[in-house]
């Protein structure tokens, strides 16, 4: 079953509009910017903790941590332009 959520996780991500520049008539909501909030959202409701960085230059980066301040495991995605 983990690997069902993971396959509607990723057919949600797909779906989603996510070419830059993104939408002229909503320039608030670029590609990067609809995935970055998808995926703040989709980690707030399973607990992490979220911060952005570069949120304001149009650039979005989530940062997001689970559990103590330092994790035994780190996990960095990147998507390249």
């Amino acid at each position: 079953m983990v690997l069902n959520g993971l396959v509607d996780l990723l057919k949600q991500l797909i779906a989603l509009p996510s070419v830059n520049p993104g939408d002229d008539e909503d320039p608030a909501h670029t590609g990067e910017m609809w995935i970055a909030e998808f995926v703040a959202d989709w980690l707030r409701t399973r607990g992490f903790d979220i911060r952005w960085d570069g949120r304001e230059s149009g650039r979005p980066n989530v940062v997001a941590a689970y559990g103590p301040e330092r994790p035994r495991r780190t996990l960095m995605l990147e998507c390249p332009r």
